[in-house]
Protein backbone atom coordinates (compact mmCIF):
# COMPACT_ATOMS: atom_id res chain seq x y z
CA UNK A 1 0.00 0.00 0.00
CA UNK A 2 1.73 3.14 -1.03
CA UNK A 3 0.68 6.53 1.04
CA UNK A 4 1.67 9.71 -0.45
CA UNK A 5 2.15 12.69 1.86
CA UNK A 6 2.07 15.97 1.35
CA UNK A 7 2.61 19.33 2.96
CA UNK A 8 3.45 22.95 2.32
CA UNK A 9 6.20 25.33 3.88
CA UNK A 10 3.50 28.20 2.86
CA UNK A 11 1.43 27.84 6.13
CA UNK A 12 3.54 30.26 8.27
CA UNK A 13 2.49 33.01 6.06
CA UNK A 14 -1.24 31.61 5.30
CA UNK A 15 -4.21 33.35 6.58
CA UNK A 16 -6.09 30.84 6.98
CA UNK A 17 -3.82 28.87 8.98
CA UNK A 18 -5.53 28.77 12.13
CA UNK A 19 -8.75 27.44 10.48
CA UNK A 20 -7.03 24.81 8.76
CA UNK A 21 -4.26 23.63 11.08
CA UNK A 22 -3.17 24.01 14.58
CA UNK A 23 0.32 22.96 13.42
CA UNK A 24 3.29 24.63 11.76
CA UNK A 25 1.87 23.04 8.96
CA UNK A 26 -0.54 20.98 7.26
CA UNK A 27 0.43 17.72 6.38
CA UNK A 28 -1.82 15.53 4.29
CA UNK A 29 -1.74 11.88 3.54
CA UNK A 30 -3.51 10.28 0.83
CA UNK A 31 -3.92 6.74 -0.45
CA UNK A 32 -2.49 6.11 -4.36
CA UNK A 33 -5.93 4.73 -4.91
CA UNK A 34 -7.33 7.70 -3.34
CA UNK A 35 -9.43 8.60 -6.54
CA UNK A 36 -11.39 5.42 -6.90
CA UNK A 37 -12.98 5.83 -2.99
CA UNK A 38 -13.64 9.43 -4.11
CA UNK A 39 -15.84 8.79 -6.87
CA UNK A 40 -17.03 5.39 -5.19
CA UNK A 41 -18.46 8.56 -2.54
CA UNK A 42 -19.68 10.63 -5.06
CA UNK A 43 -22.06 7.38 -6.38
CA UNK A 44 -23.62 6.74 -3.31
CA UNK A 45 -24.47 10.69 -2.36
CA UNK A 46 -25.84 10.48 -5.90
CA UNK A 47 -28.09 7.85 -5.17
CA UNK A 48 -28.06 6.90 -1.68
CA UNK A 49 -30.48 3.65 -1.46
CA UNK A 50 -27.70 1.76 -3.75
CA UNK A 51 -26.92 0.60 -0.76
CA UNK A 52 -30.31 -0.78 0.39
CA UNK A 53 -30.43 -2.24 -3.08
CA UNK A 54 -26.92 -4.10 -2.29
CA UNK A 55 -27.81 -5.28 1.12
CA UNK A 56 -30.83 -6.76 -0.81
CA UNK A 57 -29.50 -8.54 -3.62
CA UNK A 58 -26.05 -9.20 -3.18
CA UNK A 59 -25.76 -9.57 0.61
CA UNK A 60 -27.97 -11.99 0.95
CA UNK A 61 -25.97 -14.89 -1.17
CA UNK A 62 -22.67 -14.46 0.27
CA UNK A 63 -24.10 -14.32 3.73
CA UNK A 64 -26.14 -18.05 3.03
CA UNK A 65 -22.87 -19.22 1.60
CA UNK A 66 -20.92 -18.87 4.07
CA UNK A 67 -23.44 -20.45 6.61
CA UNK A 68 -23.66 -23.37 4.23
CA UNK A 69 -19.84 -23.19 4.66
CA UNK A 70 -20.33 -23.03 8.29
CA UNK A 71 -18.71 -19.77 8.78
CA UNK A 72 -15.68 -21.06 8.63
CA UNK A 73 -12.20 -20.92 5.90
CA UNK A 74 -12.37 -22.63 2.29
CA UNK A 75 -11.36 -26.20 2.38
CA UNK A 76 -9.00 -26.04 -0.51
CA UNK A 77 -5.31 -24.33 -0.68
CA UNK A 78 -3.91 -22.35 -3.29
CA UNK A 79 -6.07 -19.45 -6.11
CA UNK A 80 -7.33 -21.68 -8.37
CA UNK A 81 -9.03 -24.79 -5.92
CA UNK A 82 -10.17 -21.82 -3.63
CA UNK A 83 -11.83 -20.30 -6.84
CA UNK A 84 -12.83 -23.16 -8.23
CA UNK A 85 -14.56 -23.97 -4.55
CA UNK A 86 -16.72 -21.01 -4.52
CA UNK A 87 -17.78 -21.63 -7.91
CA UNK A 88 -19.36 -24.87 -6.63
CA UNK A 89 -20.68 -22.53 -3.41
CA UNK A 90 -22.12 -20.33 -6.30
CA UNK A 91 -23.57 -22.96 -8.76
CA UNK A 92 -25.54 -24.56 -5.69
CA UNK A 93 -26.67 -21.84 -4.59
CA UNK A 94 -28.28 -20.69 -7.94
CA UNK A 95 -29.43 -24.42 -8.51
CA UNK A 96 -31.05 -23.86 -5.04
CA UNK A 97 -32.59 -20.46 -6.11
CA UNK A 98 -34.15 -21.69 -9.91
CA UNK A 99 -35.20 -24.61 -8.20
CA UNK A 100 -37.46 -22.30 -5.75
CA UNK A 101 -38.45 -20.10 -8.22
CA UNK A 102 -39.75 -22.71 -11.53
CA UNK A 103 -39.92 -25.99 -8.98
CA UNK A 104 -38.12 -29.00 -9.89
CA UNK A 105 -40.23 -29.95 -13.65
CA UNK A 106 -39.99 -26.05 -14.15
CA UNK A 107 -35.69 -26.31 -13.63
CA UNK A 108 -35.89 -29.15 -16.28
CA UNK A 109 -37.45 -28.09 -18.67
CA UNK A 110 -35.57 -24.39 -18.72
CA UNK A 111 -32.60 -26.95 -18.96
CA UNK A 112 -33.72 -28.97 -22.16
CA UNK A 113 -35.23 -25.97 -23.44
CA UNK A 114 -31.09 -24.10 -23.10
CA UNK A 115 -29.62 -27.87 -24.43
CA UNK A 116 -32.00 -27.15 -27.24
CA UNK A 117 -30.18 -23.23 -27.90
CA UNK A 118 -27.01 -24.50 -27.77
CA UNK A 119 -27.53 -27.11 -30.13
CA UNK A 120 -29.16 -24.96 -32.76
CA UNK A 121 -26.14 -23.22 -32.22
CA UNK A 122 -24.13 -25.54 -32.73
CA UNK A 123 -25.40 -26.63 -35.86
CA UNK A 124 -25.56 -23.36 -37.02
CA UNK A 125 -22.40 -22.48 -36.57
CA UNK A 126 -24.08 -18.75 -35.19
CA UNK A 127 -24.62 -17.04 -32.23
CA UNK A 128 -27.86 -17.53 -31.13
CA UNK A 129 -30.01 -14.93 -29.14
CA UNK A 130 -32.16 -15.89 -26.06
CA UNK A 131 -34.88 -13.25 -25.66
CA UNK A 132 -36.87 -13.36 -22.22
CA UNK A 133 -40.11 -11.90 -23.08
CA UNK A 134 -42.64 -12.25 -20.37
CA UNK A 135 -45.93 -11.04 -19.08
CA UNK A 136 -45.41 -8.87 -15.93
CA UNK A 137 -48.86 -9.35 -14.37
CA UNK A 138 -50.08 -12.55 -16.35
CA UNK A 139 -46.89 -14.40 -16.56
CA UNK A 140 -47.97 -15.92 -19.60
CA UNK A 141 -45.72 -16.22 -22.97
CA UNK A 142 -46.60 -13.46 -25.53
CA UNK A 143 -45.29 -13.58 -29.21
CA UNK A 144 -42.11 -12.12 -29.58
CA UNK A 145 -41.09 -10.23 -32.36
CA UNK A 146 -38.49 -12.44 -33.58
CA UNK A 147 -38.91 -15.26 -35.65
CA UNK A 148 -37.82 -18.59 -34.50
CA UNK A 149 -38.70 -21.34 -32.09
CA UNK A 150 -40.40 -20.18 -29.29
CA UNK A 151 -40.38 -22.08 -26.00
CA UNK A 152 -43.01 -21.42 -23.18
CA UNK A 153 -41.04 -21.95 -19.54
CA UNK A 154 -43.11 -21.55 -16.93
CA UNK A 155 -44.71 -17.89 -17.86
CA UNK A 156 -41.07 -17.44 -19.84
CA UNK A 157 -40.24 -17.59 -23.27
CA UNK A 158 -37.39 -18.02 -24.84
CA UNK A 159 -36.67 -17.44 -28.40
CA UNK A 160 -33.65 -18.77 -30.55
CA UNK A 161 -32.68 -16.92 -33.62
CA UNK A 162 -29.68 -18.04 -35.31
CA UNK A 163 -27.35 -14.53 -36.49
CA UNK A 164 -25.47 -15.01 -39.32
Amino acid sequence: MTLNRYWSSNCKTCPLKDRCTPSQERRVTRWEHQDVLDDMQERLERSPDAMRVRRCSVEHPFGTIKSWMGDTHFLTKGLERVKTEMSLHVLAYNVKWLMSLLGVAGMMEAIRAYVLLLTLQHVFGASTLLIRSVSPKTRHCFPSTFEGRTTCIGGYSYTAKACF
